[in-house]
């Protein structure tokens, strides 16, 4: 079954599924259920997130400094726990 929206997990808390496929971080947004792990690397499709400034921007140092902290290992362990890979 494909839902239109929403979480996957949902349809096994209330018993309409087995199963559900969604991203991890997604997933865990669902209590009651038991998140075993990510599908094979071969059958992903990777979601993938920028940041960046414009080259005009009046706020140039804190706009750095912002996307060094979002670059960062502290941010990237966060990442991690939310099921997300930096």
């Amino acid at each position: 079954m494909i839902i239109p929206q929403g979480f996957t997990a949902e349809q096994l808390v209330i018993g309409e599924a087995d199963l559900a496929v969604q991203q991890i971080s997604e997933l865990k947004q669902v209590a009651g259920i038991d998140v075993v792990g990510p599908i094979p690397r071969e059958l992903q499709t990777p979601a993938v997130f920028s940041a960046g400034r414009m080259a005009a921007s009046k706020s140039v140092e804190p706009s750095n400094r912002l996307l060094r902290y979002l670059a960062s290992a502290e941010v990237a362990a966060v990442l991690r726990e939310a099921g997300l890979e930096p």
